[in-house]
């Protein structure tokens, strides 16, 4: 969910792909939505010794992504008091692109990880994962 912040200029800049329209309105400002999804997450599989260890470690990871994540927004609230203009309007769209490619780039990985029954090891995600996991 934190992701779908950045795609808003990636989406404006190629709207010729479909799921662009689909991923601009599921933005909503509706934080708690995030947060429950969060602690659902967590309590409903992470913490269940029913899922195999496999699927924990992968949903944990999504949550430490998910957490990693936010950090930009907290980074744009703090910094941007004004909308950016000129060269700061161009910086902050291709950050924002590249967040949205890191974002779509991890999510593809893990996906071909799952299929091929491994566990995706990106940076410091799987090892705080591995850490967490039971």
């Amino acid at each position: 969910m934190a992701a779908l912040e950045s795609t808003r200029f990636y989406c404006q800049q190629d709207g010729t792909i479909p799921i662009c329209k689909n991923l601009t309105h599921m933005q909503s400002p509706c934080p708690p939505r995030s947060l429950v999804v969060f602690f659902g997450v967590y309590a409903g599989i992470i913490n269940n010794q029913s899922f195999s260890r496999f699927v924990r470690l992968n949903a944990l990871q999504a949550v430490l992504l998910s957490v990693i994540l936010i950090l930009p927004g907290l980074l744009e609230s703090v910094f941007l008091q004004s909308p950016p203009r000129g060269t700061a309007l161009q910086i902050y769209i291709q950050l924002s692109n590249a967040i949205w490619l890191f974002t779509s780039v991890c999510v593809a990985y893990g996906i071909g990880a799952s299929l091929a029954g491994r566990v995706a090891q990106l940076p410091f995600v799987s090892s705080a994962a591995e850490a967490q996991v039971r």
